[in-house]
């Protein structure tokens, strides 16, 4: 069972971007609906 996500700038930067990819929008709802937590790391927020 996975505890926690952690995202990087790869997954971030395409949910932050104007023209957001379905694919990764989609995973992240998946995500917050089973309540798992999404963690991002400070240095990944500055960087997108």
């Amino acid at each position: 069972m996975v505890e926690a996500v952690a995202l990087d700038s790869g997954p971030l930067g395409r949910l932050a971007h104007p023209a957001r990819n379905p694919r990764i929008a989609a995973w992240l709802e998946r995500l917050l609906e089973a309540r798992i937590p999404v963690l991002i790391p400070e240095i990944v927020d500055y960087e997108v």
